[in-house]
């Protein structure tokens, strides 16, 4: 059985459903998801955070404050790309590369790791991190070649750049997932995240290379 009702044919499905499972990803309170929603800059840090097993609360009178509070101290983001007020905005795609290559400390990319149609597109400040995201095999893009930095983010996707995040080496396309990459990913995923915050190692309850979408 699905987590949610309205993933049920989603090629995100799985991602969706085993984020859910160790509560980094929560339905609408009516049984959905939600899949093509936006997701704010709040929001992705706390995904992000929850899988580091960062503490997250209410704090400066935000429901997100103390995992922003984090974010901003160690540099996920900085005032230059969303301003402490201005938080509760969508984030964009290339917004939330920044956020977890740096959160996750990932090792640097080069140019030729990052070989997307639009990536002249890409803003300056976020190319070190896209370049990290696709040289650890987190980011492919999508099936034109696209990356589409300014566009935002949806739940669907978050869900799936973080599990690939968590994923084992192998990847391999679900069947009957209905969106098959035209092109492997360059690089191999790496192992950055392995566990839920409690500690559960997430390949003891599901095989992670049984998963992955190639539109991120």
């Amino acid at each position: 059985d699905r987590s949610f009702r309205d993933t049920e044919e989603s090629p995100y499905a799985l991602a969706i459903d085993l984020l859910a499972t160790y509560g980094l990803l929560s339905g609408s309170g009516d049984g959905t998801f939600q899949p093509d929603r936006e997701v704010s800059i709040a929001e992705f840090v706390t995904i992000v955070a929850r899988c580091l097993g960062v503490e997250t609360g209410e704090e400066y009178g935000h429901w997100a404050g103390r995992q922003m509070g984090r974010a901003y101290d160690e540099g996920w983001l900085g005032e230059e790309d969303a301003a402490w007020t201005e938080f509760n905005s969508p984030v964009t795609r290339e917004l939330a590369s920044k956020i977890l290559a740096t959160a996750l400390d990932l090792e640097p990319g080069t140019a030729e790791d990052m070989d997307f149609t639009d990536s002249a597109d890409i803003g300056g400040n976020y190319v070190p991190h896209v370049e990290a995201m696709c040289a650890a095999g987190l980011l492919s893009g999508f099936e034109d070649g696209s990356f589409r930095p300014q566009a935002i983010l949806t739940r669907a996707q978050a869900a799936t750049l973080i599990y690939r995040a968590s994923a084992s080496a192998e990847v391999e396309t679900p069947d009957g997932s209905g969106e098959e990459p035209e092109e492997e990913p360059a690089n191999e995923p790496s192992s950055v995240i392995d566990a839920a915050p409690d500690g559960t190692p997430f390949s003891s309850s599901t095989r992670l290379g049984d998963y992955d979408n190639g539109n991120f």
